[in-house]
């Protein structure tokens, strides 16, 4: 519904609805709180930087493609300490 209400290119449209029909797993899991948003939020993060970084060649793009990384592989250690507690 986000797509359709945001009127996307035909490409870009199709670009934002394939990961969902594909990926039934990631609906419930990026509507709930848990242990995997922040590699997400992270992935995200460092694709994002990648491809502006292509694009434009900013240095600032590659300082969030490198904390995008840091984000996304730290969850893991980061989880020992939370659910220690």
């Amino acid at each position: 519904m986000i797509g359709l209400a945001a009127r996307l290119p035909a490409t870009a449209f199709y670009a934002y609805l394939v990961p969902l029909v594909c990926i039934p797993v990631l609906l419930p899991l990026a509507g709930s709180i848990n242990s995997s948003n922040a590699a997400f939020a992270g992935g995200a993060l460092a694709m994002l930087g990648a491809s502006q970084l292509t694009a434009n060649g900013h240095r600032a793009w590659l300082w969030a493609a490198l904390a995008g990384v840091v984000i996304a592989s730290s969850t893991r250690y980061w989880l020992k300490f939370v659910h220690a507690a």
